[in-house]
């Protein structure tokens, strides 16, 4: 339990850089973004408040 908490914290850490990545150039790949995005959230859904910004 406490290692699928750890691991989806620093997978949504991730992503949160990614987004800021995304958010910097938004040329290009924005489906790709929404799936990862999608996939955080379905991961962590207690991360969805982070996410209503984009």
């Amino acid at each position: 339990m406490s290692y699928i908490k750890r691991r989806s914290r620093t997978r949504s850490r991730r992503m949160l850089r990614g987004m800021k990545l995304f958010l910097s150039r938004r040329r290009g790949s924005e489906a790709k973004s929404a799936d990862v995005v999608a996939e955080n959230l379905i991961l962590n859904p207690h991360d969805s408040q982070r996410f209503k910004i984009f």
